[in-house]
């Protein structure tokens, strides 16, 4: 297994189109890593760029330590799960699995008990004498892994590899892929919009937008510390409720005036900003509001989703911004009431307006 490392890289199509730009990145070996965005941000196009399947305009791919730029993708010494399961309808499951070794040459005697080991791991044993359609869609997923398990790669590569599969087996495959990868300590890079999928997989996490790099860190802390109001916005569900404003300088202390006016403590442990007027957004997650009869903000409940588990109220508040928070199971809230909110202040966050930048202690 290797490491994987991506250095200044760009990338644009047409001349024009800026798929990926000045993009750094590390992961180190043996670690899951995702690329979490929404389409278009350039997520897939940096994993081509990983295998090969793509040239960068100018920076290095590096893998194992060394610059692969100008190996081939066959010479890189990973493999590459898609979207699509890319079975061949005319060959049995063993034959699916084995065919890439054939084509390189590997004896029918390593073939064989390289696909029984991969089997075993995935739980295809009985299937191996079976065609792709005779399966369904989970199962051809695992004859796509296990397509690349047998290769033995240094590095593997998934390309939203359960967006076609239901919501119960696509809990159930992130579980047993999680499992592979810890079996196997294999380097594994994920491509995927589905923030749920990515706070469950990951040892490290790279948050895209339009090409651009957004943040990289450990799912805590891509929750918990968001760099900008962009992945503050994408990472959460339901995502983290935003109020525009300012903070103002007064008493020498910080105070926040918009659509409710808080004094968040842990801002005042540092200096913002020289300015006696800072315009804002101020956000926090809606397990950190709390339904009370001394709360500063207004909600009119428009909508009460049930999780089971966990319950969550929508509506708007005074002014009509959009508002969610996460209340009891066994709450009574209904649609149409009015209830009182507030926030632990410690868990407030604040962007600057401008900039989008998380300001705090950690940023000052």
């Amino acid at each position: 297994m290797a490491d994987v490392g991506v250095k200044g890289v760009t990338k644009t199509f047409s001349g024009s189109v800026l798929a990926v730009s000045d993009l750094t990145l590390q992961v180190e070996h043996g670690q899951f890593a995702v690329l979490l965005g929404p389409s278009g941000c350039g997520k897939s196009t940096t994993l081509r760029l990983i295998a090969g399947l793509e040239e960068p305009d100018q920076g290095e791919i590096l893998i194992g330590g060394e610059v692969v730029n100008h190996l081939p993708p066959q010479k890189r010494d990973l493999a590459m799960v898609f979207q699509s399961y890319a079975l061949y309808p005319h060959m049995s499951v063993a034959q699916n699995m084995g065919f890439g070794l054939k084509m390189r040459g590997v004896p029918a005697a390593e073939i064989r008990d390289r696909v029984r080991t991969a089997a075993r791991l995935l739980g295809l044993e009985e299937l191996l004498e079976r065609y792709p359609s005779q399966l369904s869609g989970g199962q051809k997923q695992r004859v796509a892994l296990g397509r690349t398990i047998v290769r033995e790669p240094a590095v593997f590569l998934l390309d939203e590899p359960l967006s076609n599969l239901d919501a119960q087996l696509r809990t159930e495959t992130r579980v047993e892929l999680l499992k592979l990868q810890r079996q196997l300590n294999g380097t594994f890079i994920l491509v995927t919009h589905d923030q749920v999928e990515a706070m469950m997989l990951a040892d490290v996490i790279a948050v895209m937008k339009d090409g651009t790099l957004q943040q990289t860190g450990t799912p805590e802390e891509i929750y918990g510390k968001p760099a900008n109001l962009f992945v503050a916005g994408f990472v959460g569900s339901p995502p983290m409720n935003l109020f525009p404003g300012d903070l103002l300088h007064e008493d020498g202390a910080w105070h926040f005036r918009g659509e409710f006016s808080v004094t968040p403590p842990h801002l005042n442990q540092c200096q913002p900003t020289r300015e006696e007027k800072l315009p804002v957004v101020l956000g926090f997650r809606p397990e950190a509001a709390r339904i009370s009869p001394t709360g500063y903000i207004r909600l009119r409940t428009e909508l009460v989703e049930n999780r089971g588990g966990q319950k969550f109220i929508y509506g708007s508040a005074t002014k009509g911004q959009r508002l969610s928070v996460a209340v009891a199971p066994d709450s009574s809230i209904r649609v149409g009431e009015i209830v009182s909110v507030s926030v632990i202040p410690e868990h407030l966050f604040f962007f600057d307006a401008a900039t989008g930048k998380r300001i705090g202690p950690e940023t000052a």
